[in-house]
């Protein structure tokens, strides 16, 4: 069940006008902060070109003609090596574990509404809703707004992965 809670504040002409410049200039200057993004987009290498140059080798034996070539391999993965999560699985025949971890937790959702009043001044409704979700990364109780009733404790375990060193 979601709880609810909203909030009215009212904004005056002067402080409008000031938060529209603010607006402007940081519209300004993200307009020519897109130029240096899309540069530094333009400079980066396509892996997918690279990968066509490769040459198809098999991983289960070794040629030495290929001695220093751009390689491509497939092949059966193994390792002498067991891994484990040592809370919730037992040591076995894996190459990497991957735990993922999440909790039923309370989560914050705010919707706010602006009508403008004559004479230039606004008022602003703001809507706090509070439901539980499932989530891996359960936010702060304390950073709500009205954190009352809405406590998240701390995950118990975290999220983990672990890789064999030799496979």
């Amino acid at each position: 069940m979601a709880d609810q809670y909203t909030e009215v504040t009212h904004t005056g002409f002067f402080k409008n006008v000031f938060n529209s410049f603010i607006g402007a200039l940081i519209g300004v200057l993200l307009f020519f902060g897109s130029f240096v993004v899309l540069w530094m987009n333009e400079g980066t290498v396509n892996l997918a070109t690279i990968a066509q140059k490769s040459t198809l080798a098999s991983a289960a034996s070794v040629d030495p003609s290929l001695d220093g070539e751009f390689l491509a391999a497939t092949g059966k993965l193994s390792s002498a090596e067991t891994l484990g999560d040592e809370t919730f699985l037992r040591p076995g025949n894996y190459l990497a574990l991957d735990r993922s971890v999440e909790m039923y937790a309370w989560v914050e959702k705010t919707s706010s509404k602006t009508t403008k009043n004559t004479g230039g001044s606004s008022t602003t409704e703001t809507t706090y809703t509070y439901e539980k979700q499932w989530t891996s990364n359960p936010e702060s109780s304390s950073s709500f707004r009205h954190a009352a009733g809405h406590n998240n404790p701390e995950l118990p375990f975290g999220s983990g992965s672990w890789k064999v060193s030799n496979a």
